[in-house]
């Protein structure tokens, strides 16, 4: 009688802990189901990428990348081709973006960005004016064009070439 005691108790122990395993299984499988879904809709994806031409000496050809949230309407921020940036190194690629300025508002057909100084995008004609002293604006980029996700990447990549070039020895 011991022994059938002892098999039903570690038999009980044993569907326990195989009820407690699925469950803790169960309960990571829908935390990552979450958590990826999250990831999902916080994602930013491309809205408005376009090539910038420039007559200011000044001022370089620039690629621009307008990203927005996915499934809202307005930009989250706007990127340019990360050498831009201070940490350039030989091994930035092409998505390592720079971020120049977060959305902030819009303002008649413009759309406005944070930074140093703020920019402001022409919804229809893509022109990128700055702020200047807080109260004018001058215009960057007269001619700019839209062009494809796939473009931009292209035309970042050639830019980043070029930089590694001259840090190279």
């Amino acid at each position: 009688m011991e022994n059938g005691s002892k098999n039903i108790l570690i038999e009980y122990t044993k569907w326990v802990l195989k009820g407690g395993y699925i469950i803790i299984l169960g309960l990571c499988i829908l935390g990552g189901v979450f958590w990826s879904y999250g990831t999902y809709v916080d994602s930013t994806v491309p809205m408005i990428a376009s090539s910038c031409k420039s007559d200011l000496k000044n001022v370089p050809n620039k690629a621009v990348l307008i990203m927005k949230k996915r499934f809202e309407d307005t930009p989250e921020g706007m990127y340019w081709s990360p050498h831009y940036n201070k940490d350039f190194n030989l091994s930035t690629r092409a998505t390592d973006l720079y971020r120049y300025g977060y959305y902030i508002e819009l303002r008649g057909d413009n759309y406005v960005f944070s930074g140093d100084p703020k920019i402001r995008v022409n919804r229809e004609t893509l022109s990128m004016e700055a702020e200047h002293l807080g109260t004018t604006w001058l215009i960057l980029h007269p001619q700019c064009d839209k062009i494809s996700t796939k473009r931009f990447y292209e035309l970042v990549g050639k830019e980043i070439k070029e930089r590694k070039k001259k840090l190279k020895f």
